[in-house]
């Protein structure tokens, strides 16, 4: 595999797994809390709650001594370093707006798992720490295959139509999305960057 396939094949493989992830998340939530709670902060607090135990016993790579199932799963228990909760919110701001724009694309509720107006505040909150990390030199929130020039436009942000479709499409979308909202906003405004 060459590079650039293997670079693209990471992005592919991370987006899948958090939506595989926040799918998991939902499905097994003992609370069944009610999408309208399901925000980023739900999410974090839900992984590192129910999720982060499992890893325990999964590994890629094991010992001749400790076999691994088709599962990932083994007997012998892993010693895992402390997560934290910014690093696991991060994971979700590398994918904040494709884990957007593929909730937003689908007519049938059952592709929405989140509270999509507070998890495009986290897109928006996002955009924002991404300009101030780039401002200090570091790259946060930014998935690490993207080439700067794909992620820093003049405003610092990523934008929804870099996963196809035009501004007027996403405008649409989000314009929907905040319906009982935009009836006070002018005509004008815009409601997120596209580029």
């Amino acid at each position: 595999m060459g590079a650039e396939t293997f670079n693209r094949s990471r992005n592919f493989d991370l987006r899948w797994r958090l939506w595989m992830l926040i799918e998991e998340i939902v499905k097994v939530d003992p609370n069944n809390t009610p999408l309208t709670e399901r925000t980023i902060d739900w999410l974090v607090e839900a992984y590192l709650a129910r999720f982060l135990h499992r890893d325990l016993f999964r590994r890629i790579i094991a010992g001749e001594d400790n076999t691994i199932d088709e599962a990932g799963g083994c007997q012998q228990r892993r010693h895992l370093r402390q997560i934290s909760r910014a690093e696991v919110r991060g994971y979700f701001a590398e994918q904040a707006e494709w884990l957007l724009a593929q909730q937003l694309v689908p007519k049938h509720k059952a592709h929405q798992l989140l509270n999509l107006e507070k998890w495009l505040e986290f897109c928006q909150e996002v955009k924002k720490s991404r300009r101030l990390a780039h401002q200090e030199g570091v790259r946060w929130g930014v998935t690490g295959n993207l080439a700067d020039q794909e992620v820093y436009d003049r405003d610092g942000v990523v934008g929804l139509t870099r996963f196809g479709e035009t501004p007027g499409f996403w405008d649409r979308k989000l314009k929907s999305l905040l319906k009982p909202r935009t009836q006070k906003r002018k005509a004008s405004e815009t409601y997120y960057s596209y580029t």
